[in-house]
């Protein structure tokens, strides 16, 4: 099974892949649509999946991207989400940059 989350970095006036409205609430997408999508250069893809899944296999061209990493690591809470600054530089660590579309998926 494979879930997809469409997140926009910044909004723009257009959108950058055709009909992205009606992915947007889909929880399951073809691989035709993927595939679709992928080649988009401003579409990233965007695996949650602990490290060692990621590794044993993606998507082509995804990045994997840790809970960890999405955390703060000052906060006395362990696991809370990192300030807007922290996760600009995580993701621009990664390339991704704020005209991007992101494509957040788990899975097995």
């Amino acid at each position: 099974m494979l879930l997809l989350f469409f997140a926009g970095c910044k909004e723009t006036e257009k959108n950058t892949v055709d009909h992205i409205d009606q992915w947007k609430s889909a929880q399951l997408v073809e691989a035709e649509i993927v595939s679709k999508i992928q080649s988009r250069p401003t579409i990233k893809f965007i695996d949650l999946r602990p490290i060692e899944d990621y590794r044993e296999g993606h998507i082509p061209g995804a990045l994997s991207l840790s809970r960890v990493e999405l955390a703060d690591p000052e906060h006395p809470i362990p696991g809370m989400r990192a300030l807007p600054e922290q996760l600009a530089a995580t993701l621009g660590s990664k390339g991704i940059k704020n005209t991007d579309t992101l494509q957040l998926y788990v899975g097995r």
